[in-house]
């Protein structure tokens, strides 16, 4: 039985009379077993973390077609600036292009006319409501591959990126958050990527300012937070440290290699 409250994130484009939003919670609300889930309305003038309750488990966003009117316009921004240990559910009444790979699972609800015993929606309900979140407990790889934590070799195989060897104080961080990321013990990305955001703003003179340093560093390395590396840190750490040729080679590779992960549909 899951005894943590859940934290649920919701944006909904969609009128009342034609949106699906009531219906996931009401079914959210139905199948979950111990503290009823926290549902909190967000948007670009509300930000995250929500109020005192930190950032959110999940974020659900509703939308209606790619045609569809402009006041939806920014839904793709709400999904941007989301922490990133929440994990993101979109549910479209029609198709969409480009959905954003922060999006964790995809369900198109087209022709969903208010059954709140749509199949659909019971799979996205029965879901959240068990409190498993789609990558982080159903698909460690898959999340790792997501946060590019992990590479595709191109045999079906993965590999550590070889991204994860570089020191932080080779980063382009601040000398104040440098300071603070060293006084706990992180000297490289593969310890940093680690940490979720919720546990790097628990830590003393952080902030959210030295949050968005090191989300940029990392982003400017194709890497998230929030990641759960199989097997870190790798048997031939040292090996690898000190070949600096293979190392170089394996980070040209892995920027092919990510790019091409970075196309791949990874959303259910």
């Amino acid at each position: 039985m899951r005894s943590k409250q859940q934290i649920i994130a919701t944006y909904d484009t969609l009128p009342a009379d034609r949106s699906p939003m009531d219906s996931v919670m009401a079914a959210i609300n139905g199948l979950s077993e111990g503290p009823p889930p926290v549902f909190v309305a967000v948007d670009l003038l509300r930000p995250y973390p929500i109020r005192d309750l930190g950032p959110p488990d999940w974020l659900i966003v509703s939308v209606g077609s790619e045609q569809s009117s402009s006041f939806q316009a920014n839904w793709r921004d709400v999904i941007r600036v989301a922490p990133q240990e929440a994990s993101v559910v979109l549910l479209s009444q029609g198709n969409i292009l480009d959905v954003p790979h922060e999006v964790a699972q995809h369900v198109d609800l087209t022709g969903w006319h208010g059954n709140g015993l749509d199949r659909r929606i019971d799979s996205v309900a029965r879901r959240i409501a068990g409190g498993t979140s789609i990558w982080r407990q159903d698909d460690v790889e898959g999340d790792a591959l997501r946060r590019g934590a992990l590479i595709h070799v191109g045999d079906g195989t993965t590999m550590l990126n070889p991204k994860l060897l570089v020191k932080i104080v080779d980063l382009s961080l601040s000398k104040g958050a440098q300071r603070v990321i060293r006084q706990q013990n992180i000297i490289y990305v593969g310890d940093l990527v680690q940490m979720t955001e919720a546990e790097l703003l628990r830590i003393p003179d952080f902030g959210r300012k030295r949050l968005g340093e090191i989300k940029a560093a990392l982003q400017n390395l194709g890497l998230m937070l929030g990641a759960i590396i199989p097997s870190w840190p790798p048997e031939n750490f040292e090996a690898l440290l000190g070949d600096r040729d293979a190392a170089e080679k394996l980070v040209v590779q892995s920027r092919h290699l990510v790019d091409w992960v970075d196309d791949e549909p990874f959303w259910l």
